[in-house]
């Protein structure tokens, strides 16, 4: 018998057929970004990897191309689909309500749906993909294995919350534990391994990825494990942090603490190829709308144009995108290829002036409408500045603690080490320089010319007591409307904001 093994995810489907006579893997692929335009297939058989780019509108679209890859007629490993003769569909959350695989029925059906509150990012993936293929498929038996199963012989002293006994009489808040497959193989390998009845053993097991947890088996049976209600719990992982103390978050709320920076960069497929960098946009809508839940509400997201081979269509689905998401504030890089780096030593070149240009006026223009354009790359709702930015470009002081991080204290600045050891060793600082007065003005001007507002020329004279127009040629710049001085602040033309680089180097 030909087994077809489905793991759908909220935006993806992982799938293997297997041979049950000799338990080989037939075929084996990853289908990518369900619902968006860049959604692609990676199907494998022997070794030989096969890409298929389709566009892709949900999960039953979805299981209709696996399926057509398993039947194609050059590539395809089965001549018809009446070779399957089970479906089988890791689903996250069973809660107290499966402690075996089942065949999927009405009923199960119904007792997956009262656990979405307890998995609402994975037990609507994994309906809907075994929705999709009782539709392809409507005459194979459908069978459910949870990973939450082989954890229901965990005692009740393991799995209750240490909380009123009433949240898990009504809510059902208890330790569930997960990676119950996992779990439950290895302990058996293990026994086989020894060849020893398992019945006689007590193993710890290690389910280790960007998921991880660990599981403590007796006699073949689950007594403890390091997940709890979801699987946001126990040691670290690759994407989450395991347990951490409540008072942790609300501590660094309290403390001035409440602002998150997700570096996106771009949603295109091919932009985010050449920045060696994945994003997947409804995984991250899901995660903000997470973040938000739990009292966040100061989102910062970054966005890099001007990539090779970038059009400007590309980047007006990106900005589109980019403000579907509402964050409080937005920050926008033009491509700059530094020294030393990967897109230096590949001769990678910039792309023309001018469309870098039309680039900067339609971000310009598309966020000035929902937000304050503050700072030249810069966006943010009122009240959402950028706090650590600004003090940069008002050349006050910082620390800079860890790899690479730079610091400005008492007009010495320095770049830590990128090399770790030299770090663990004491030896933090890669490049450090103790500033003139003159370089720090010069400083203090370069940055505060960035923000719109520009800069205060009392506070300037406060600062340094001298006037500005006194140490830097900024009269021939007025007279030629590349600066404006207007209620006490010097600054950068609107209109020359995209030259402003050619500015400053007349000023300093």
């Amino acid at each position: 018998m030909k087994v077809l093994v489905v793991n759908c995810g909220s935006s993806s489907i992982k799938y293997q057929l297997i041979n049950m006579e000799n338990e080989s893997v037939m075929a084996k692929g990853y289908l990518e970004k369900i619902g968006l335009p860049d959604s692609f297939l990676t199907h494998t058989v022997n070794g030989e990897k096969r890409k298929i780019e389709e566009h892709i509108n949900n999960h039953e679209e979805g299981i209709k191309l696996v399926l057509a890859q398993l039947t194609h007629p050059e590539y395809g490993v089965i001549s018809s689909l009446d070779e399957i003769g089970a479906v089988g569909h890791r689903v996250v959350h069973g809660g107290e309500k499966f402690s075996s695989s089942v065949l999927i029925n009405d009923a199960v059906m119904e007792a997956m749906k009262e656990c979405i509150p307890l998995a609402p990012l994975h037990n609507p993936a994994g309906i809907t993909g075994i929705e999709a293929c009782k539709k392809v498929l409507p005459n194979v038996p459908m069978v459910g294995v949870f990973d939450t199963a082989f954890h229901q012989t965990l005692p009740e002293k393991a799995y209750i919350y240490a909380i009123p006994y009433e949240y898990y009489e009504k809510y059902g808040i208890r330790k569930y534990g997960f990676h119950g497959t996992s779990h439950r193989f290895v302990s058996k390998r293990v026994a086989e391994v020894m060849n020893k009845p398992i019945e006689d053993l007590k193993i710890l097991v290690c389910h280790l990825g960007q998921g991880a947890s660990l599981c403590a088996v007796k006699g073949g049976k689950s007594i403890e494990t390091t997940m709890g209600l979801t699987p946001l719990g126990g040691i670290p992982m690759g994407s989450r942090s395991g347990d951490l103390d409540p008072s942790v978050i609300t501590y660094l709320i309290k403390n001035g603490i409440n602002r998150l920076s997700i570096g996106v960069e771009s949603f295109n497929k091919e932009n985010l190829e050449f920045m060696e960098r994945k994003m997947d946009y409804k995984d991250l809508e899901e995660k903000l709308n997470m973040i938000r839940a739990k009292g966040i509400n100061n989102i910062n997201l970054d966005l890099i144009y001007a990539l090779p081979n970038e059009s400007l269509d590309t980047l007006k689905k990106d900005v589109k995108k980019l403000l579907k998401l509402n964050p409080e504030h937005i920050s926008t890089y033009s491509l700059i290829i530094e020294e030393d780096t990967k897109l230096k030593l590949n001769n990678t070149s910039y792309i023309d002036e001018e469309l870098d240009a039309k680039m900067y006026d339609y971000i310009c223009s598309k966020l000035k409408k929902h937000y304050t354009h503050y700072e030249v790359s810069n966006f943010a709702k009122e009240g959402f500045e950028s706090k650590h930015n600004m003090a940069y470009w008002l050349n006050e002081e910082y620390y800079g603690f860890g790899l690479g991080a730079s610091g400005y204290i008492n007009g010495f600045r320095y770049e830590n080490t990128h090399n770790l050891n030299d770090y663990l060793e004491g030896e933090y600082h890669k490049e450090e320089s103790l500033l003139s007065n003159e370089e720090i003005m010069e400083y203090e001007v370069i940055l505060g010319l960035r923000m719109l507002k520009g800069i205060n020329l009392q506070t300037f004279f406060d600062k340094y007591g001298v006037n500005i127009q006194d140490v830097f040629p900024v009269k021939p710049l007025l007279k030629s409307k590349e600066l404006i001085y207007k209620d006490g602040y010097l600054f950068i033309n609107p209109n020359k904001i995209y030259v402003m680089n050619e500015i400053l180097l007349k000023l300093v």
